[in-house]
């Protein structure tokens, strides 16, 4: 179904007096950016994409970014570079000096009329920079770094490794005979980068009707720390500690590469193993069909036999046909794509998912688009290239200095809107209806509920959310214990539960009058059931037409692959990120622990969920209309991974795994320390930190000139990891990264998920939160919980109340929202409507295999005393129900 579109964009261009403010666009969210690399850039880009007047700060010399590639031909050039290009769309940028008094006074000029900044100056470094400038009040400061602004590791040196590598899912990528593996290129910055942009336009929010500014503190580290929360469930739970995979462990029945005729496929066994003998039918193996493997419980004990039936069915046939006649019969086998694949993607074609940008030197340049897709209603085409350095000085600062002696009416205005009584949160007043399940959409609307919104969880008896599966407490399912699951209780805090069967007619009218009293409708079915329901957009903004409403998807709402069923590693191995992640001479690798515990492109398309209704709640601000979000986990995927896909667009070539290694770093890698499975991470920017390193480990009898640049280092790295894993094995790995980030080099300790509970630097702040057993069910005590990956000074985030149980308010949002009475809901009840629990059978509570799991190779270590070591200093909660 195509999108509706009211021919309205929201950038809109700025006219002849229009009453700007200085160099500002008066119709648009002003930002400045300060900084350099990915996070900051990104973060503010993504505001650009919707509109904010963006204006990028970067010093003489130019941000770091434009010295990294790709450039076309290979050739380095400021003005030429892939990732800066990517990073600074639809900005405009300036240079100045702060240290000297005319670069303070135009940037405290630039200040003093913005609305938001972003920085990843470091710890303390913006307040160093702005120390004597008079900010206003309003002004909502986000600044991201490797560990946060506070805590004992704040200081710390960190890039991309380290962020991966303290995060947890470093230590769970790859197998356990091998130095665990980072996932390809940048992750951490790009949803650091993201995670920015929501937190910035949920702090603007409140600012907008409060004239109240407040500090948002992102630290890399938690960003990727929340990436792993499956396994930190478990540990939490259970007391099970994840680890990396054996690598006897089976591919099929834990979702890892299998080889094709052609390349890799990615079999998801969430999509297989309920659809067995059609599967059994696909592969042409009627065998599967007979004894031990019919029968499911029987069949999880002969895994290995049926990689050996299997393997040789893949490998016959190609990966196209694997995935499309897969999907046409149900199965999710999805096609591992390198950035050959994901460019020339007939899918991503029919949605113009990628963008020309026409720039001055570089020329025209095709790479990732906006993401979410609105249907034409933002403008996804850039609407100013990356700016040449200081291609807009005159402009600005010609304007700021007209500013200072004219403030126009404008800014009485702006500052007139600024004085309106504060809300408690951010989003207070804001409904949302959530229609979903599992984990991407449920993690997307978590943040938001945490910052005030009303979010209404709606289940019916017939489709419970599959997520109230596990872990459960102590590993023990009790009575009610669909009610009682870890993932479900993570994913859903601070919500309310209303059951409700949406195929009946009557379930569909209740939900239809309920949202005409909301903002935001959020989904994740296929993008046929809303339609076949007759709830798609256009009955939903005939009800409300502000409404708001974000379709969560694998592959989008329009497109040849539109209904293919997705799972996170379906997307994972679709967008690149597989092919690229992984030792150089073995298989691709998906992020985690073969499958047990991690899921990380669910995580990063919720992250980019939140960004999206943030965004449109903006949007809607500013223009008074509703919006349609098409969130497509393989687009927000491909988002995160420019650099490859760059690499081909400009200079056709595919780019292979390389394992730990940097095109700018050497050398970095993990290398073993003392102790079971100890590694710690390392990585080397220059000359000098290697000729530091050299002396601090040390490396007795190398001779450090051979290794004197990064192109000698580079040349004989595998010489140069043997030569440090002989000498960090003799420490342990905490001693070590203390002893290299005092001599100024980065390192880090590698964490599992046990680690990530127990680090010092989260528990410093506040990553765990205790939270109190719900008053339904006090039998499964308190449960430690990460908080959102974002800390904001004036609203933070906390648990206000426990997850609901199943359908818990119903009865309450129907009589408070819609009026109806006790005969109305009885009758509801009577006719299966709402339900006070889940059909029986629909939802099983499972109890973790903890003996046949550490077997297996799959768990580190099984602790009987977790709960007593989490609990002991985390901040508590006390919800109110």
């Amino acid at each position: 179904m195509p999108f509706p579109g009211d021919g309205r964009f929201l950038r809109i261009k700025a006219a002849e007096g229009d009453g700007a403010l200085g160099p500002w666009r008066s119709d648009a969210l002003r930002v400045v950016e300060l900084g350099s690399g990915i996070s900051a850039a990104f973060g503010a880009r993504l505001l650009a994409d919707f509109g904010a007047d963006v204006i990028k700060v970067e010093p003489p010399g130019g941000d770091a970014s434009r010295r990294v590639g790709p450039f076309p031909g290979d050739t380095p050039d400021p003005e030429r570079s892939g990732s800066f290009l990517y990073l600074n769309f639809n900005k405009r940028g300036i240079s100045l000096d702060p240290s000297t008094g005319s670069g303070r006074s135009l940037l405290g000029a630039l200040l003093a009329e913005a609305d938001a900044v972003i920085e990843n100056l470091g710890p303390g470094a913006f307040d160093s920079l702005t120390r004597g400038l008079a900010l206003p009040g309003r002004l909502v400061v986000c600044s991201v770094s490797p560990y946060g602004q506070d805590g004992p590791r704040a200081g710390y040196r960190g890039s991309e490794i380290s962020a991966c590598a303290s995060g947890g899912l470093m230590y769970m990528t790859g197998t356990d005979d091998r130095p665990p593996v980072k996932q390809g290129f940048n992750q951490a910055g790009h949803l650091a980068g993201v995670n920015a942009a929501a937190a910035t336009l949920a702090a603007v929010r409140l600012a907008q009707r409060s004239g109240i500014g407040q500090r948002i503190d992102i630290s890399e580290q938690e960003t990727m720390a929340m990436t792993i929360f499956p396994a930190l469930n478990v540990y939490s739970h259970t007391g099970a500690d994840v680890k990396r995979a054996s690598t006897t462990l089976p591919k099929l029945a834990t979702s890892q590469a299998m080889e094709a005729i052609d390349g890799w496929v990615m079999p998801s066994d969430a999509g297989i193993d309920v659809w067995w003998e059609t599967f059994a039918e696909f592969v042409e193996r009627p065998e599967l069909l007979d004894w031990p493997f019919a029968d499911r419980d029987s069949r999880h004990e002969h895994e290995g036999a049926i990689d050996d039936i299997v393997g040789p069915a893949f490998r016959s046939r190609t990966r196209a046909d694997l995935f499309h006649s897969g999907q046409e019969r149900g199965l999710t086998i999805s096609s591992i794509q390198t950035s050959e694949d994901v460019a020339r993607c007939p899918h991503l074609a029919e949605r113009a998912y990628f963008v020309t940008q026409e720039h001055p030197v570089a020329g025209t340049l095709k790479m990732p688009g906006m993401t979410p897709q609105t249907g034409g209603v933002v403008d996804r085409t850039p609407s100013r290239p990356a700016p040449l350095l200081g291609q807009h000085d005159d402009e600005v600062f010609a304007a700021l200095k007209a500013a200072e002696t004219a403030p126009g009416p404008a800014n009485e205005e702006r500052r007139a809107r600024s004085k309106q009584p504060a809300p408690g949160l951010p989003l207070e007043g804001v409904r949302i209806l959530e229609l979903g399940m599992v984990f991407v959409l449920p993690l997307a609307i978590t943040p938001l509920a945490a910052l005030g919104a009303d979010v209404i969880k709606v289940e019916s008896a017939s489709r419970p959310d599959s997520v109230r599966s596990g872990p459960m407490p102590d590993n023990r399912p009790r009575p009610g214990a669909y009610n009682h699951a870890g993932n479900y209780h993570l994913l859903n805090r601070n919500k309310r539960g209303v059951a409700l069967d949406l195929t009946t007619e009557q379930g569909r009218e209740t939900l239809l009058e309920l949202v005409r009293v909301s903002d935001v409708v959020a989904e994740n079915f296929t993008p046929r059931v809303l339609q076949n329901l007759g709830l798609d957009y256009e009955q939903l903004r005939r009800v409300n037409p502000r409404i708001i409403l974000l379709s969560s998807s694998g592959f989008g709402q329009t497109g040849p692959w539109r209904n293919y069923k997705a799972y996170g590693p379906t997307t994972e191995s679709t967008d690149g990120l597989m092919h690229l992640t992984g030792y150089p001479d073995g298989p691709p690798t998906r992020g985690g622990a073969g499958g047990f515990g991690v899921a990380f492109t669910d995580v990063a398309g919720a992250y980019y969920g939140t960004y999206s209704i943030l965004a449109a709640l903006e949007y809607r601000e500013r223009t008074g209309k509703g919006l349609w979000l098409d969130l497509s986990h393989y687009e927000a995927g491909i988002a995160t991974l420019p650099e490859p896909m760059l690499d081909y667009t400009m200079n056709g070539r595919v780019l292979e795994r390389a394992g730990n290694r940097s095109a700018e770093r050497a050398p970095q890698g993990a290398y073993p320390c003392r102790g079971d499975d100890e590694w710690i991470a390392i990585s080397i920017a220059t000359d000098d930190e290697f000729a530091t390193l050299v002396q601090a480990l040390p490396l007795d009898g190398l001779d450090a000139g051979r290794f004197a640049t990064i192109q000698s280092r580079q040349r004989e790295h595998d010489l140069l990891d043997e030569c440090i894993a002989a000498a960090t094995r003799t420490w342990s790995a905490t001693e070590l990264e203390a002893t290299l980030q005092a001599a100024g080099i980065e390192a880090i300790r590698l964490l599992g998920p046990k680690d990530v509970w127990l680090d010092p630097q989260l528990r410093a702040r506040g990553f765990g939160e205790l939270v109190a057993a719900p008053a339904y069910a006090p039998e499964i005590g308190p449960r430690v919980f990460p908080r959102p990956a974002w800390r904001m000074s004036t609203t933070p985030a906390k648990t206000r109340s426990s997850a609901p149980a199943f359908g818990q308010h119903t009865n309450e949002v129907l009589t408070s929202l819609l009026g109806l009475t006790p005969s109305d809901l009885a009758a509801l009840e009577r006719d299966g409507i709402t339900a006070p629990t889940p059909r029986e059978g629909l939802v099983s509570a499972r109890q973790l295999d903890l003996d046949g799991l550490l077997h297996a190779g799959r768990l580190r270590s099984v602790d009987s005393h977790f709960r007593a070591q989490l609990e002991e200093h985390p901040p508590t909660s006390e919800p109110s129900r």
